[in-house]
């Protein structure tokens, strides 16, 4: 087990680094079951029964979000976030109950984590993860069916849309950390004097914490959707070459043509003026001897 896996055991608070990129392997996860694989879905029915694939993409949403309330759910989505994360992190050797722990840290204090069954962890994470799919398919149906199914091409719709599972991502997190600290008022009413301290200083920690991996997230947005801009402006200044290289293409073929046609008329005037020298060329010898004119006109007069 590498130092990384060692630390989830030690269940140390990640840093925001670490979150962020925790939550950008959770939301990549989410975003290619609903962008690749019910998408998938949705074309394999559309071919089979004809129904159009904007229908068909729709319900196998709606599918999927029904099956959110089976265990089976849960399985394979923690499977699919446990090999995203082997795959595109540096805990590449981290254990499925590892992976587990440290994704839920992500949405529990961390000065409540020491006091949790792995049982509780994982009933903390599904809850999350089932709220984040089913608002985030949500979303999906009212804003982005378009964009899916229209230009499912387009590599941009991806970043939109995992901008948008990151954000319910981080609402998902602050909820639940707003329940511990009303789970905590709970307890300072039971326990008033001994929990006055300490409760007043837990909150401040979180809600500090909380407000600056906000602000890190909305710099990431920022960036990401600079970043969209450019890669747009791209687009169109590559489009706008390509006409421009089409219409030059169109000229030089025009060019060619009109070329091609005035040397035809160049070899046509080269043969009328061809024509024109042998029909006035001057005649060498004459068709017949004045000379003999007299004799031949005169009339031999025979006596009687």
């Amino acid at each position: 087990m590498n130092i990384y896996a060692t630390n989830m055991n030690k269940q140390l608070a990640p840093d925001q680094k670490t979150i962020l990129t925790l939550l950008d392997v959770t939301g990549s996860c989410i975003v290619d079951i609903i962008y690749n694989h019910i998408y998938d879905r949705a074309i394999t029915v559309h071919e089979r029964t004809s129904t159009g694939i904007t229908e068909c993409y729709r319900r196998a949403l709606s599918d999927y979000i029904n099956e959110s309330n089976t265990p089976r759910f849960y399985s394979m989505l923690l499977n699919s976030i446990h090999h995203y994360t082997r795959m595109s992190t540096i805990y590449n050797d981290v254990s499925y109950v590892d992976c587990v722990n440290f994704y839920a840290s992500l949405f529990v204090p961390h000065m409540y984590m020491e006091s949790l069954t792995g049982e509780q962890k994982m009933n903390i994470l599904t809850m999350v993860l089932g709220n984040v799919v089913r608002t985030f398919v949500g979303e999906v149906i009212r804003d982005h069916m378009s964009c899916i199914v229209d230009e499912h091409s387009d590599p941009t719709n991806v970043e939109v849309l995992q901008d948008s599972v990151l954000q319910i991502l981080l609402h998902e997190r602050d909820a639940s950390y707003q329940r511990f600290i009303e789970a905590q008022k709970g307890e300072e009413l039971v326990n008033k004097k001994n929990k006055k301290v300490t409760t007043a200083e837990k909150p401040a920690a979180i809600i500090k914490l909380t407000n600056a991996f906000k602000k890190s997230v909305n710099e990431r947005m920022n960036l990401r959707t600079k970043n969209a801009q450019l890669v747009k402006k791209n687009k169109d200044l590559a489009k706008r070459f390509d006409e421009i290289k089409e219409m030059l293409l169109n000229q030089i073929s025009s060019h060619k043509q009109q070329q091609k046609k005035i040397d035809e008329l160049e070899r046509e005037l080269e043969q009328l003026k061809s024509s024109e020298v042998k029909l006035t060329a001057p005649i060498d010898e004459p068709i017949y001897n004045n000379e003999d004119d007299d004799h031949l006109f005169s009339v031999q007069y025979v006596e009687p």
